[in-house]
């Protein structure tokens, strides 16, 4: 694992050495073994395992989110002082880094090369990768930098965008891809792909499922045009046949998922009560899956943030152990968003796709539900209508899924939905957006004022 997420690092390094071609003999010392440049075959699975695992599945991004969000609760060190919404510019130095230094110069590097060797799918692969990294950015974030942030050393202080913009540099990247992958004139076939092992047709569906999550997001602003088209997108991902979006981890220690390295070294964080008590009134069978038993008991119980129980159930082998997938984009969010774009229009339609959810939940987990999900639908879906069924719609969401970032998006673009009370401990109220991080404040003068962490982001009206 250190040596691929070394290879961002790599890449920059390249750079650099190629500069001095004009003083050194360029035959002195080489190495017919090496590389000269990281080939789109390397560059492909190292951007995709440093997305999930310091972006995505990043234990600087989805810890304190879940905690924030009471799927988990911090009870020591660092991880109390999170949950308690002390969450400061120098926690997020390492994650900005992650994405810009590592995940956006690596991807926005592999489209040039693609682009020279005439591989358009591997640009494609590419351009979906930069825009599920800039929408995981740009949603903890707000305004970040885009059009002058992988210049390398001839621009180290680039500009911010505002987060409009952003999206719509997210959508024109999501239908670049879309085209590119699309094409039938293409020189290298995608190599190193450990998401979709090279399918074009999946990296479509991938795609088209982003588009509808980030078309979904933008309903607070204009619900009518958010809709339709997350709707249209999410439909074109399903019809295409869209499966899981997920990187899958090895059974060695160095490589194990970051959630699993996390609870191994330092597991200072627990589930939380709100979670574990929605599993256990419905006697949900994603429970073993999601949690282990409290300690020394044979039940599942989760702390309260007051209460901060070491004994409470641990995350579960579904998302912690050492070969758990990090889910860039599950089957199960893609039928949410469709159920939450036919609610106003086509309830009996959007009802569907709440049990298609949560089917598509349960396999993702590798759960078989017998006849749970018929007898829960029946009792608590088909007998609710307005916005008793929305509030059911972000509640099997919220379920399903855990320790994902877009828990805490529904929770800030639904305005607390579930009605979540705040921290008692805490001085202020849920976190909004992340603090900008320190190594930006310190040496890009152009990094904006965030004012504090309650701030809203421009979709968060």
């Amino acid at each position: 694992m250190k040596k691929i997420i070394k290879l961002g690092i790599f890449t920059l390094m390249i750079a650099l050495i190629s500069s001095c071609s004009k003083w050194i003999d360029p035959n002195i010392n080489i190495d017919p073994d090496a590389p000269s440049e990281v080939t789109m075959e390397l560059l492909v699975p190292s951007i995709e395992a440093n997305l999930a695992y310091a972006v995505v599945g990043g234990n600087d991004v989805t810890r304190p989110q879940a905690m924030w969000m009471q799927q988990l609760t911090g009870i020591a060190r660092q991880s109390e002082a999170q949950g308690r919404y002390l969450f400061r510019s120098n926690n997020v130095s390492n994650l900005w880094s992650s994405i810009y230094a590592s995940v956006g110069m690596d991807a926005t590097q592999l489209i040039k090369q693609a682009a020279d060797k005439a591989s358009p799918h591997v640009a494609g692969v590419a351009k979906v990768l930069l825009a599920l990294d800039l929408g995981m950015a740009t949603d903890m974030w707000g305004d970040i930098p885009y059009s002058e942030a992988f210049n390398g050393k001839d621009n180290l202080t680039p500009a911010f965008e505002s987060q409009e913009n952003i999206y719509k540099s997210i959508g024109a990247l999501l239908d670049g891809a879309i085209s590119d992958l699309s094409s039938s004139d293409n020189a290298v076939d995608i190599g190193g792909d450990f998401i979709y092992g090279g399918s074009t047709q999946d990296w479509i569906n991938a795609a088209n499922a982003l588009k509808a999550r980030y078309f979904i997001h933008l309903s607070e602003l204009d619900a009518n045009t958010a809709y339709a088209a997350a709707l249209a997108a999410a439909n074109t991902a399903l019809d295409g046949g869209f499966s899981d979006m997920k990187f899958d981890w090895a059974t060695s220690e160095t490589g194990a998922n970051p959630l699993y390295q996390f609870m191994r070294d330092r597991g200072d964080v627990v589930m939380g009560s709100t979670l574990i008590d929605m599993l256990n009134e419905s006697n949900d069978p994603r429970l073993p899956a999601l949690a282990t038993f409290a300690d020394d008991t044979t039940i599942y119980i989760g702390s309260t943030m007051t209460a901060l129980d070491a004994t409470a159930s641990k995350p579960g082998p579904a998302v912690a152990s050492n070969e758990s997938p990090t889910f860039f984009m599950m089957k199960a969010e893609v039928y949410f968003i469709k159920a939450e774009a036919e609610m106003g229009t086509d309830e009996a339609a959007a009802k569907a796709d709440i049990k298609n959810a949560m089917n598509a939940s349960m396999a993702s987990y590798g759960v078989d539900p017998g006849t749970w999900v018929d007898d829960y639908y029946t009792a608590n879906i088909d007998t609710k209508s307005g916005a008793d069924l929305k509030k059911e719609l972000f509640k099997q969401k919220y379920i399903a899924l855990f320790y994902q970032q877009e828990v805490w998006t529904d929770f800030r673009r639904t305005n607390n939905i579930l009605g979540l009370t705040p921290n008692p401990n805490a001085d202020k109220d849920f976190p909004a957006r992340y603090p900008y991080a320190q190594s930006s404040i310190d040496y890009n003068p152009n990094t904006p004022d965030f004012g504090t962490i309650t701030n809203k982001l421009w979709w968060d009206q």
